[in-house]
C-alpha cells in the first residue's frame, strides 16, 4: 500500500498543558502559541498508563495497547517463579506487541524512530523498512542502519550524561539545553535526507528538568531551562509545514509533591523484605558491575559524577557494541515477600497477599491499592504486578531513599498532553479526553491503513482492521527459530 502523507509524531517526555502554557507565557515557546491561536493545533488530554511511568506509557503510545497486552509495566520485567522474584531490566525482546514502525512495514512504508525507549539494539528490529536510532536508556547510543552513523551519531550522542547528572547546576543544565538543540539539529537533517512516512521522534529533556524543578513544575518562572522548550518549539517550527499532519503527545504529566513516601522502606519495616528491591539492586555498564552504594555516592557528588561518566564512557567505548543480555537477579521468598520495583507496582510471594495488603493499608499517603488484573487486562496479564497504589494528594510515591519520608519534590502525574494539526485532522474523530493506547490508531487512520484487529484504542465502527499481531507473531517464532539454528 501506498501513500505520500507524511506523519509526525513529537513526543515531549512529562509535559502537560499546564506547564506548556506557562512556558509559552513566557515567551518560550512562540510558534507553538501561533499555532495554537490560529487553531491549527487543537488541545486535548493524555491519561497515562497505571501508574506513570516512563516505559509502559511510550510503549502504549506506539503499540495501540495496555500493558496486559504488550507486557511491559515497568523498567524491570518481573517474573514469579517457584523460588523467588527472578528480574532484569526490560528489553525490546520483552514487548509482546508490535509497535507502530512495524505495523507499517508490513505495508512497506518509512518509519524514522528517534529515541522512542526500549529500542536497543536497533538492528534487531523486525522492521527492515526502519531507521531507529535508540533511546537514552540503552548503555550505547546506535543507529540502524549502520551505514547512517558516521553522518548521524554524533547529533544524538551529545549530552546524553544530562540524564544522569539532573541537578540544578548551570553546568548541568547547560548540557540538556545544548543536547536538546543537536538532537533537534540532528533529526531534521535525517527527516530532510532519507525517504519516511513516519518520524516518531522523543524529547526527553523536559522531563529530566521536571525531575529537579519544582517552580517549573509548579508555575513560577524558571531560567536557563525553558531554552529546551524554545529548542522543541524551534524544531516544531521547522517541521510543520514539511509534514501533513502532527499529533503532539507526552506519556505523562508532573506534580509538585508536598511529600513523597518511600513504599519500599515500609515493606522493609514491617517484616516483609530483608532489603528494598532498590538496595539489592546493581547497575551494569557491559562488564562493569556498580552496586548501589556507589550510585547513592556519586548522585550526591557532582565532579565525582562526571569523572566516572568519562571513566565509563571510554571504556564502553573500546567495544564495537556492548551486550545487552539480560543480567537476571533473584530476590528469593525467604528474603522478601513484596517488592516494589519501580514507583506504584507491587508484586507479591504467593499466599502472603492478605498479609501484604494489611501492611499497605496502614502507611500514609496511598488513596487506592488497585488489583493489578483489574487494572490491565490481555496476554502478558500473568506477569502483571500484584497491586497497583494511587497516591494521595498532595503525597506522591518514592522508592530511591532510606528514609519513610522525603519533602517537597516533583513526580509523575498521570495527566499528560495531546495536540493535533495539519491537513487531514477533519478525517479523524476529535475528543479532550484520550488514552496512551489511541495514539497508534490515529496514526494509522491518518495514513490510511487499518487499525488493529485488538487494539485497545478507540476507533470509529466502520474502521478497517488489520491482524498486526499474529502476522507480527509469526515473524517473531521465525526469528527465534533462526537464531536456535
Amino acid at each position: 500500500m501506498k501513500t505520500n502523507r507524511r506523519i509526525l509524531v513529537l513526543g515531549i517526555d512529562g509535559a502537560s498543558w499546564n506547564i506548556i502554557d506557562k512556558v509559552i507565557e513566557w515567551g518560550s515557546m512562540p510558534y507553538l502559541k501561533h499555532l495554537l491561536s490560529s487553531g491549527k493545533i487543537k488541545k486535548g488530554y493524555m491519561h497515562s498508563t497505571l501508574p506513570p511511568m516512563t516505559p509502559p506509557a511510550w510503549t502504549s503510545i506506539a503499540t495501540g495497547v495496555n500493558p496486559g497486552k504488550h507486557g511491559v509495566y515497568g523498567f524491570h520485567r518481573i517474573i514469579k517463579d517457584r523460588n523467588g522474584f527472578r528480574f532484569y531490566l526490560m528489553r525490546p525482546y520483552d514487548i509482546g506487541y508490535p509497535r507502530i514502525h512495524e505495523m507499517l512495514a508490513m505495508f512497506k512504508l518509512k518509519s524514522i524512530i528517534v529515541n522512542l525507549p526500549l529500542t536497543y539494539p536497533p538492528w534487531e528490529t523486525l522492521c527492515k523498512e526502519c531507521i531507529i536510532i535508540n533511546d537514552w536508556m540503552a548503555p550505547e547510543l546506535r543507529i540502524h542502519p549502520i551505514d547512517l552513523e558516521p553522518k548521524f551519531k554524533h547529533y544524538f550522542t551529545k549530552g546524553l550524561e544530562g540524564h544522569v547528572l539532573k541537578s540544578r547546576s548551570e553546568s548541568s543544565i547547560s548540557m540538556i539545553v545544548d543536547r536538546a538543540y543537536t538532537f533537534a539539529e540532528g533529526v531534521v537533517e535525517l527527516m530532510n535526507t532519507i525517504d519516511w512516512n513516519l518520524l516518531f521522534v522523543v524529547f526527553s529533556e523536559p522531563d529530566w528538568i521536571m525531575h529537579f524543578n519544582p517552580n517549573l513544575v509548579s508555575g513560577k518562572r524558571a531560567g536557563k531551562e525553558l531554552r529546551v522548550y524554545t529548542a522543541i518549539d524551534d524544531f516544531l517550527r521547522r517541521t510543520y509545514n514539511i509534514v501533513d499532519d502532527v499529533i503532539i503527545v507526552s506519556d505523562h504529566g508532573f506534580t509538585v509533591c508536598n511529600e513523597l513516601v518511600n513504599i519500599p522502606y515500609f515493606l522493609k519495616k514491617y517484616g516483609l523484605a530483608e532489603k528494598t528491591f532498590q538496595e539489592v539492586l546493581t547497575v551494569r555498564f557491559s562488564n562493569i558491575e556498580i552496586p548501589s552504594w556507589i550510585i547513592k555516592f556519586l548522585r550526591k557528588h557532582e565532579k565525582v559524577k562526571r569523572i566516572a561518566l568519562s571513566l565509563v564512557s571510554r571504556l564502553t567505548r573500546k567495544a564495537k557494541t556492548i551486550s545487552i543480555e539480560a543480567t537476571t537477579h533473584i530476590i528469593p521468598y525467604s528474603q522478601a515477600k513484596a517488592i516494589m520495583p519501580d514507583a506504584g507496582i507491587i508484586y507479591v510471594a504467593p499466599n502472603y497477599e492478605e498479609e501484604v495488603l494489611s501492611v499497605l493499608e496502614k502507611i500514609p499517603g496511598i488513596q487506592s491499592i488497585l488489583v493489578g488484573r483489574e487494572v490491565y487486562w490481555g496476554y502478558r496479564i500473568s506477569e502483571a504486578p500484584d497491586y497497583v497504589l494511587i497516591p494521595k494528594e498532595p503525597y506522591c510515591i518514592y522508592t530511591k531513599s532510606d528514609k519513610p519520608y522525603i519533602n517537597y519534590d516533583t513526580n509523575h502525574h498521570p495527566v499528560g498532553l495531546l495536540g493535533l494539526g495539519g491537513d487531514h485532522i477533519d478525517e479523524v474523530w476529535w475528543k479532550n479526553s484520550w488514552n496512551t493506547w489511541d495514539i497508534v490508531p490515529l496514526t494509522l487512520t491518518l495514513l490510511k491503513l487499518p487499525i488493529p484487529a485488538d487494539t485497545d484504542g478507540y476507533y470509529p465502527s466502520n474502521a478497517r482492521k488489520y491482524s498486526y499481531y499474529s502476522k507480527w507473531n509469526i515473524a517473531v517464532k521465525m526469528r527465534s527459530i533462526r537464531r536456535l539454528h
